[in-house]
């Protein structure tokens, strides 16, 4: 048997006795007891925007109770490892607050805006994987193109194609109308029905859903009182024939079922929205329930003289989703002076229908309108004259005072016409396609007076006017 030294056992003996003392100093440097430091909440994370890494030095930071502990940058689309991002743990051994403490709520900025809330974890290590493009989208910016009022029962378009989304996103359209109803698109239409104030309100939708908002204010007008007139109520299944000479007016028709059908004359276009003719002409109303309609119409118009038998380009447009559209088959039967056209269900629009020469077709310049004389009495026939420039036929529309007097045919190249106007006492505005003078209609007894004066000796006007000056 082999025997150990004496002073080798005592050796042995003070080592295991001091195993213990060495396993707690390992553990006590390891894992923090009361009254330690304790361990921070370490964060990384992997962000993303529209399909692709963020960009590099974007402000990461971390808040908890509104207060910044702890702040990074973002690099190659992450953040939290070169260098580690680190949340302070709250001390519990001093008064000031120092980081989090178990359990409060972390939130976490990039570029300013929250992104993720975490729960603090002392010594936990947390990795996120986000995608934060919702943080960095813009809403759509509105832009609407539409006109502020428009005419009860007629359609007014309504126009919102130049807004956009700053981030290029796809966008869509939603208008909801005051009476309920809502169309879609970035170019509709709609009826308002009733005279006065409306609102409709758009809205515009991203592809991840943030929205922009407007409002637009329209205010609906009555349609003007009509010219002249017609009403016809037609037998189902049938066709009709209908004529009003006044109107010079032809229109041949087949209802489905019976229907009840009034042509409207109206003395001038008064929709001038995009007015796609060169001058004001003949503007018809076909009111009745078009569903109720077999297609095609055929309509002939007598221009009444208005036309030189070798114009070209005249034809009829409809009032169409909120603007004049041409209609797709019309125009002007050569020695009849007669525009016509056959109206198919993709023409008629709201049935109101404006015939002229189509603005392609070279304009007119008006210029130099004289009334001769300036003043005159009730019997007093005006002279109201005009010189036209144009290379093609055009129509002079008079009116006084607003309302249609009459009309002439003018050819092409330069030259003066004239009309002649009576009216009674009063100021009066005269219109020739927009040219705009005036004349004064005074009355007999003004008149008398005047010449009653005139016929004063100048010996006793010049001692009325010492004595009474």
């Amino acid at each position: 048997m082999k025997v150990v030294p004496r002073t080798r056992v005592d050796s042995y003996k003070r080592l295991l006795a001091l195993l213990p003392i060495a396993a707690i100093i390992l553990v006590a440097n390891i894992i923090p007891v009361s009254g330690s430091e304790p361990l921070p909440f370490v964060v990384s994370g992997t962000l993303s925007a529209y399909g692709k890494p963020v960009q590099d030095h974007l402000l990461i930071v971390a808040k908890i109770n509104g207060t910044s502990f702890a702040a990074t940058y973002t690099k190659g689309g992450r953040f939290g490892f070169d260098p580690v991002f680190k949340i302070p743990a709250d001390n519990p051994l001093t008064d000031a607050v120092e980081g989090g403490k178990d359990g409060d709520e972390v939130e976490l900025y990039v570029d300013g805006h929250m992104f993720h809330q975490l729960v603090f974890e002392s010594g936990r290590v947390f990795h996120i994987v986000k995608d934060v493009t919702m943080v960095f989208n813009r809403p759509p910016t509105i832009v609407v193109d539409t006109e502020s009022s428009g005419f009860a029962g007629l359609s007014l378009k309504l126009d919102a194609s130049m807004s956009s989304d700053p981030d290029g996103d796809d966008i869509t359209f939603v208008w909801v109308h005051d009476d309920g109803s809502q169309t879609d698109g970035a170019v509709t239409s709609h009826v308002f029905d009733t005279v006065g104030a409306h609102e409709t309100q758009l809205t515009v939708t991203d592809s991840y859903g943030v929205t922009s908002t407007a409002i637009i204010n329209i205010m609906i007008q009555p349609i003007p009182d009509p010219l002249h007139w017609t009403k016809e109520s037609l037998e189902g299944g049938k066709g009709h024939k209908i004529v009003d000479e006044e109107m010079g007016v032809t229109l041949w028709v087949t209802p489905v079922d019976d229907l009840a059908l009034t042509i409207i004359e109206y003395d001038h276009a008064f929709i001038t929205d995009s007015l796609p003719t060169s001058h004001d002409h003949r503007v018809l109303f076909i009111n009745c329930d078009h569903t109720n309609l077999v297609f095609p119409m055929y309509l002939e118009l007598d221009l009444q003289n208005d036309v030189d038998t070798d114009a070209s380009g005249y034809t009829f447009f409809s009032w169409r989703k909120g603007e004049w559209r041409q209609v797709s088959c019309s125009g002007l039967i050569i020695g009849r002076q007669t525009i016509w056209a056959y109206i198919d269900e993709n023409d008629v629009g709201d049935g109101l229908l404006l015939a002229g020469l189509a603005m392609e077709s070279p304009g007119a310049t008006i210029s130099d309108l004289t009334v001769s004389p300036q003043r005159g009495g009730v019997d007093t026939v005006f002279d109201v004259t005009v010189t036209v420039t144009s290379a093609t036929p055009h129509v002079l529309y008079l009116r006084v005072d607003d309302e249609l007097v009459d009309r002439a045919w003018v050819g092409d190249g330069e030259r003066s016409v004239a009309f002649q106007v009576q009216k009674d006492v009063g100021t009066h505005e005269v219109n020739i396609n927009g040219v705009i003078g005036e004349f004064t209609v005074e009355s007999e007894q003004k008149n008398i007076y005047m010449l009653a004066l005139s016929l004063l000796p100048v010996s006793l006007l010049s001692m009325l006017f010492f004595r009474y000056r």
